[in-house]
């Protein structure tokens, strides 16, 4: 699947703990730019429609795009664009958004007027990083109607028991990564393995995104560096699928 970045506004505030070494803030500070002011954008605003000079659309049917990546798609500023950005998700029924968002208590009375049960094109992912985190968005989080839910455990602080939230079906995907930056936490691997075994059980996807840049794994701490934070995440969740592999458990994920 093709994946492209629509930030139709840029800025945010922080939220919670987990907002505290956020990729997007370090990138503005360091630009000179205030991270905290809330501004639609000029140019990628109506990316979703947007065409190539030969008339086809810069975003092929069958695409992801990911949502609000520089921002949160639920932040009180947006409330004046956001039925905007409803309208063009509608329009492209043939592409995949996904919508990150640690703001679960705005979703429901951010929703269109049409949304009844969820667009099928549409998935929430609710950002967690801590057991605190669960507490107070999880089950908010399972009475919102849409279609697909994920969650985004990321930045990881510490080891998480989703279990009970699992259980209930209505998670689709669990997504696990630990915190870039140069003043990051570290992020256990045992945290990430624990989650994954979770998931094993109750038959949801799972992935891990990125190992952050502090790593613990075995009682040592590894630095790595941004570049390979991907590629090092891939090879954590190969090794954790051919070690259930080794005890019989099914390869669920991909």
């Amino acid at each position: 699947m093709i994946t492209f970045s629509w930030n139709p506004w840029h800025g945010c505030h922080p939220f919670s703990v987990g907002c505290k070494n956020c990729f997007m803030r370090r990138a503005d500070i360091r630009h000179g730019r205030n991270p905290e002011i809330i501004t639609r954008s000029k140019t990628m605003f109506d990316l979703p429609i947007q065409k190539k000079r030969d008339g086809s659309l810069k975003v092929p049917s069958g695409s992801c795009l990911y949502v609000c990546f520089q921002s949160d798609f639920f932040v009180e500023e947006a409330d004046e664009w956001r039925n905007e950005a409803w309208d063009l998700i509608k329009e492209r029924s043939d592409v995949w958004f996904l919508i990150p968002t640690k703001r679960v208590h705005r979703i429901h009375q951010c929703l269109p007027a049409d949304w009844n049960d969820g667009w099928p094109n549409v998935s929430f992912a609710l950002s967690i990083e801590n057991n605190q985190a669960a507490r107070e968005r999880l089950d908010q989080f399972l009475k919102i109607p849409c279609c697909h839910r994920s969650i985004f455990a990321a930045p990881l602080l510490e080891e998480l028991d989703l279990t009970p939230w699992l259980e209930t079906g209505k998670i689709e995907l669990v997504s696990v990564a630990g915190e870039s930056g140069l003043k990051a936490r570290v992020c256990h691997f045992n945290w990430m393995e624990k989650i994954f075994y979770d998931c094993l059980k109750t038959k949801t996807k799972f992935t891990i995104h990125q190992t952050g840049r502090y790593f613990v794994r075995n009682g040592r701490c590894y630095i790595i560096p941004k570049k390979e934070q991907f590629s090092q995440a891939k090879k954590a969740h190969e090794w954790l699928k051919k070690e259930a592999g080794k005890k019989n458990q099914p390869a669920l994920f991909d």
